[in-house]
């Protein structure tokens, strides 16, 4: 009963966090066309900052706020040695991704844990509902699973609302077609500035969310986390094929859940070893690329026998 409940109550609840790393994921790569690997250390040094101010007595949707403002900052940043250092993106992830590991480590000195005085924002909801049911493993998953869900809610409602106006249009222009975008008087700079600052600001609240769910942060937090975003995104793609902007919303959080689930699968198999855990969610971004190619290979040797069968009846 307990493997089931580990099964699936967890990837629920780091389905729906990681979904929301998973959409900063989608704005960056899929609407600007960037890999941002920056996100390998904005998610780790929001969980710090998120955890070293709740101990010093900030309010926990204080702590968050402010983990999602350094996050814009960072994204700004960023965006910012691309377009005006003039470095390939790519790079300007890495470079950001090597300079934040160095704060990560100093404030963190490699582990930090929440003091257990202190209050999260899922707590007050998961104390009531522990007091209502008298189950505390229940009334922390409901309590967590339901600030979750309002938390995704909130940001999918924000992404679609925001990128259906006339700035949001614009940024996706951009990363569509650059050349187009600046043909129709477009300031592409600061559209990338302005859409990588979103798409950080979604993984630093991810990272903030994800420190006071875990209530600490490790040296490995956050190491591997851009394939697993990727894994998110095209996972959601494969189940969905998603054709609106609308359905890559829901795509990506039902993405985040299908990941988490099958990752849990795998770790519950009895002698496995979980320091494999890497080389499967590599494996898993690989057979999620691959599965749609061999789909579309065999429909079109498909497409091409029936051509060929009317053909020879004819």
């Amino acid at each position: 009963m307990d493997i089931l409940r580990y099964i699936f109550t967890n990837p629920i609840e780091l389905g729906l966090i990681w979904a929301v790393f998973g959409l900063g994921v989608f704005v960056a790569f899929r609407l600007l066309d960037i890999a941002d690997l920056s996100v390998e250390s904005v998610m780790p040094l929001s969980a710090v900052i998120t955890i070293l101010l709740i101990n010093a007595g900030v309010p926990a949707i204080v702590a968050l706020l402010i983990s999602c403002l350094a996050g814009v900052i960072l994204g700004m940043i960023t965006s910012s040695l691309s377009t005006f250092l003039k470095l390939p993106p790519l790079l300007s992830g890495i470079v950001m991704m090597t300079a934040l590991v160095s704060f990560i480590v100093v404030l963190s000195n490699g582990y930090l844990a929440l003091n257990q005085d202190k209050e999260t924002i899922y707590s007050g909801l998961s104390n009531a509902l522990i007091g209502a049911m008298g189950n505390v493993f229940w009334g922390n998953f409901l309590g967590t699973t339901i600030i979750l869900l309002i938390v995704i809610a909130i940001v999918s409602g924000a992404l679609y609302w925001f990128f259906g106006t006339n700035l949001g249009v614009a940024i996706r222009a951009t990363g569509k077609n650059e050349t187009m975008a600046k043909a129709q008087g477009i300031n592409v700079d600061l559209m990338k500035i302005i859409g990588m600052a979103i798409s950080s600001l979604l993984i630093a609240l991810a990272g903030s969310l994800l420190g006071q769910y875990n209530q600490s942060i490790t040296s490995t937090t956050g190491k591997g986390s851009i394939v697993i975003g990727l894994a998110i995104v095209f996972l959601g793609e494969v189940i969905f094929n998603p054709k609106t902007f609308k359905v890559h919303l829901i795509a990506v959080t039902v993405g985040g859940y299908v990941y988490w689930l099958l990752l849990s699968l795998i770790l519950s198999i009895k002698g496995f070893n979980t320091s494999y855990q890497y080389a499967v969610q590599a494996a898993i971004i690989v057979l999620v690329m691959v599965i749609p190619e061999l789909v579309f290979y065999f429909k079109s040797k498909q497409n091409r026998k029936r051509r060929y069968r009317d053909v020879n009846i004819k």
